[in-house]
């Protein structure tokens, strides 16, 4: 099977344009340079032990207040080249400056208007970065037809802000004829469950004249939606903070929830266990789901609550 596999811009190293500045490293960097250039103009020991004094043994002289003026500055200015950096680097990137990367591309960012006659009223809502910069990834694919797995889901996701994720099948599936296409929808709103006018949306944009290869015959259909809850018993290590490890755990659980709801994602025992442990678990127990969560290519896993218990003991 054929599948688009985006880099994952969060495994990234940073760039090496990025240099973290240390401000005592400046500092005494500053101080250094100021001795050397009067050793290089006198070789007068008293006044090189005072000028010692001076630099090293105290923090309120003018001198010393004016170095450290001046490597503070010197961190602001390393600070603003590496947001420079950042702002022009995909992974880093966010809001304009994320929008302008985009625009290379022809990639805009999505939006549903607000509909103040609506019930209740909604207000407008603006695609994430995190979703504008999976579609950028994908564009270059589309620059073809709807043939590549990436085309197909760049079209489907470009359909409406409120598609997620579209699983795409061809014939190399046993649930798909020769010369079709089978796409599987995943709403963002809700458990993700696709309403029939998204659904009808995607096949639209993925079925037009200038997109759909000639021998496609493209259906659309809702993914399928496995819930499952998930249940955690945490063993905590004395002296440190139960609340704030339970957080974290509860954090990790729903990251990765979050993550593993797309179509044809599978939720593993593995995975729950790795998110809820941390360096003050001493052990993880899973109660809920008792086995990996596999919903099939046409489906997608969803959470519909986590639960948190834990006991501290010596360890």
């Amino acid at each position: 099977m054929s599948r688009f596999v985006a880099i994952e811009l969060d495994r990234l190293p940073p760039p090496d344009a990025v240099q973290v500045p240390d401000f005592e490293a400046l500092l005494a960097l500053r101080k250094a340079d100021i001795m050397a250039r009067v050793r290089a103009r006198t070789d007068d020991a008293e006044l090189l032990a005072d000028l010692e004094a001076v630099l090293y043994r105290s923090e309120l002289e003018p001198l010393v207040v004016d170095q450290e003026v001046s490597a503070e500055r010197e961190v602001i200015v390393h600070e603003r080249i590496n947001d420079a950096v950042r702002a022009v680097l995909l992974p880093t990137s966010q809001g304009a400056d994320l929008d302008n990367i985009c625009s290379r591309l022809g990639v805009e960012r999505m939006r549903l208007a607000a509909d103040p006659a609506a019930s209740p009223p909604t207000a407008e809502i603006v695609e994430d970065d995190a979703r504008l910069k999976r579609r950028y990834q994908l564009a270059l694919e589309a620059f073809s037809t709807c043939g590549p797995y990436g085309a197909y889901l760049f079209h489907a996701m470009t359909a409406s802000l409120d598609v997620l994720d579209c699983g795409v099948y061809g014939p190399e599936e046993d649930f798909v004829d020769l010369g079709h296409v089978h796409l599987y929808v995943l709403s963002r709103t809700g458990d993700g469950a696709a309403p029939p006018a998204l659904v009808a949306a995607v096949l639209d944009a993925c079925s037009a004249d200038d997109r759909r290869p000639l021998a496609d015959f493209v259906h659309a259909y809702p993914a399928t939606i496995a819930d499952y809850v998930i249940a955690a018993h945490l063993v905590i290590r004395r002296g440190a903070d139960a609340s704030l490890v339970v957080d974290e755990a509860r954090r990790e659980l729903e990251s990765y929830a979050a993550e593993t709801h797309r179509v044809g994602s599978i939720v593993a025992l593995s995975g729950l266990y790795d998110a809820a442990h941390s360096p003050n678990t001493i052990k993880v127990t899973i109660s809920s789901p008792a086995a990996e969560i596999d919903p099939g290519p046409q489906g997608a896993p969803y959470c519909t609550g986590i639960t948190i218990t834990h006991e501290v003991i010596d360890g």
